[in-house]
């Protein structure tokens, strides 16, 4: 019998051979809470070996290698993963969407989420900066392409002139952040709201970020199904240099040791099916 295709689709972007044991253990956790999804990865400068590892450990993603123009700074690379995330949107058109920074870890299945009508979800969070977007889902087609290439055309008009860049900064803590709150407005994100954006009528989600995007330092509870480990974790987790005043050790030791337990069995399952181990600087 003919296998029936995925219906949930995960799309992430990963730029720069660091964030190469991110990738793995997300990709690792991902397959493991959804083993029958389809997944697409967007890289560019990683090490090929590196990733034929990866192209070997999951077959079933797809890897597509692009050829962008790299800004220097994090914020100049925002509009890339936008980019990738358009291009996830178009070739996932018929399918519902997680769209995840590659510093994500699925603690368990986010296919409830899906179980209510809507367009696509954002996360929010009761704090200065409302909105965090290393997660974002949506439910496919038209609208949803639609929707991710004008959010790609304003974050980019932002990061052009930079006074703009700088406010973003200032009001929602990014540009992609700040440019989505004025497509969908400033508002109480909390539950479900429509919008008419660009002529075309959306229904949207705001989700606690303590469900599908916790980055604080916090308990792992039966609420969380998805930990992102934003920045400030990189350090802490593959530079060795040890918790620090923003993160610290009595608050984070439970994620911090879920991380490692996860990049273990990520790289357990990447040496049982490439004869391989990761490469020299992460271990």
């Amino acid at each position: 019998m003919e296998q029936e295709p995925a219906k949930l689709a995960f799309v992430t972007a990963a730029y720069g051979e660091d964030f190469f044991p991110f990738l793995l253990s997300h990709l690792f956790s991902m397959h493991a809470a959804h083993p029958h999804c389809k997944s697409l990865v967007l890289w560019q400068d990683m090490p090929e070996q590196s990733m034929k590892l990866l192209e070997a450990a999951f077959p079933s993603c797809m890897f597509i290698k692009t050829n962008e123009s790299l800004g220097a700074s994090s914020v100049e690379r925002i509009a890339l993963k936008l980019k990738a995330w358009y291009i996830g949107a178009e070739i996932c058109a018929d399918m519902k969407v997680c769209f995840a920074d590659c510093d994500t870890l699925f603690v368990k299945s986010i296919e409830p989420f899906f179980n209510e009508c809507f367009d696509f979800t954002i996360t929010w969070k009761d704090q200065v900066w409302p909105i965090n977007t290393g997660v974002f889902l949506g439910t496919g087609g038209s609208k949803l392409s639609h929707f991710m290439k004008e959010w790609l055309s304003r974050t980019c008009e932002i990061l052009s002139d930079a006074n703009r860049a700088n406010k973003a900064n200032f009001l929602s803590g990014a540009p992609d952040q700040h440019s989505l709150r004025e497509l969908i407005g400033f508002v109480n994100y909390d539950g479900f709201f429509n919008r008419s954006i660009l002529e075309t009528s959306y229904v949207i989600r705001g989700v606690n970020y303590q469900y599908l995007n916790q980055f604080d330092c916090a308990p792992i509870t039966e609420e969380t199904y998805i930990i992102h480990y934003k920045t400030g974790w990189h350090p802490i987790l593959f530079k060795h240099q040890g918790f620090t005043t923003g993160r610290p050790k009595e608050k984070c030791l439970q994620m911090y040791e879920y991380f490692i337990k996860v990049f273990q069995m990520a790289r357990t399952h990447l040496m049982s099916k490439t004869g391989a181990d990761i490469p020299n600087g992460f271990i």
